[in-house]
């Protein structure tokens, strides 16, 4: 269950349209939802909205992909990733995801290689 939401999650960042990325985050992630990596340190569903947004608007063309098998373990995840921009990879990393009780995902930490 938890990879499938890490795999919604990532049609998230995908989603062009602001308005179909914020109902996917709804249905993923827990409205105090938090993100950090080297870039960002975010608190809560709107703000992740807003900051994919301007991943949108600063990068057009910019995608993530799954490196790798998920590696599940007491309601965590890694997930390996590549962050390509057309065929060039740009930059590559590991997303560690935390669930809540509730099956939703709680918080996302990026670790970038």
């Amino acid at each position: 269950m938890s990879e499938q939401l890490v795999l919604a999650g990532r049609c998230v960042t995908r989603a062009p349209m602001a308005t179909k990325r914020r109902n996917l985050l709804d249905g993923v992630a827990d409205r105090r939802i938090e993100f950090r990596d080297n870039f960002a340190a975010i608190s809560g569903a709107s703000d992740l909205a807003d900051h994919i947004a301007a991943i949108h608007m600063h990068m057009p063309g910019t995608r993530l992909e799954r490196a790798s098998p998920a590696r599940q373990s007491q309601g965590a995840v890694l997930i390996d990733w590549i962050a390509r921009h057309g065929d060039e990879i740009a930059s590559r990393g590991t997303n560690f995801f935390e669930f809540t009780p509730g099956g939703r995902i709680g918080c996302v930490f990026g670790f970038w290689s």
